[in-house]
């Protein structure tokens, strides 16, 4: 976000700051921002006295935001926290030897959106068999849904 203050100066606000859940440093894109930074100054420097980043503002609003939640957002959080068990159930009642993980994954998705409406899933499900079922956090990008299931 970008707010202007009465000196005329931009202050581009960039979320920083740790996690606190794992406690890793989130930091914020500064090197995408400088190069179009430096751009902006240099078109526009006759009115423009100073681009300021700010990267401490954010991040206690939005840690804030995380701990309060009004009635509807408790609520919304119960009705897809059951979807999401509905999904396991479903998923491991259609679930046959021979499909694949992704297969599985596909109708957790898909029983979370036919049935919930839920469009997007908060994170991928894991449906790993044998070896794979054991791994946490099995079934993204870098390790895929990919083997058959015996």
């Amino acid at each position: 976000k970008k707010e202007k203050d009465e000196t005329n100066n931009i202050t581009v606000l960039l979320l920083s700051g740790p996690n606190s859940d794992s406690g890793n440093v989130y930091s914020p894109p500064t090197e995408t921002f400088t190069p179009l930074l430096s751009s902006h100054t240099t078109k526009h420097s006759s009115s423009l006295s100073k681009i300021i980043i700010d990267t401490t503002t954010l991040h206690p609003i939005l840690s804030e935001c995380r701990v309060l939640k009004s009635p509807h957002e408790r609520s919304l959080l119960r009705h897809v926290t059951e979807l999401t068990s509905l999904s396991h159930v479903y998923t491991m009642k259609h679930i046959k030897p021979s499909m694949m993980e992704y297969q599985g994954e596909s109708l957790f998705r898909h029983y979370a959106y036919f049935t919930g409406g839920a469009r997007h899933v908060g994170y991928t499900p894991i449906c790993g068999c044998g070896p794979n079922a054991s791994v946490l956090h099995y079934g993204h990008a870098a390790a895929p849904n990919d083997v058959q299931i015996q």
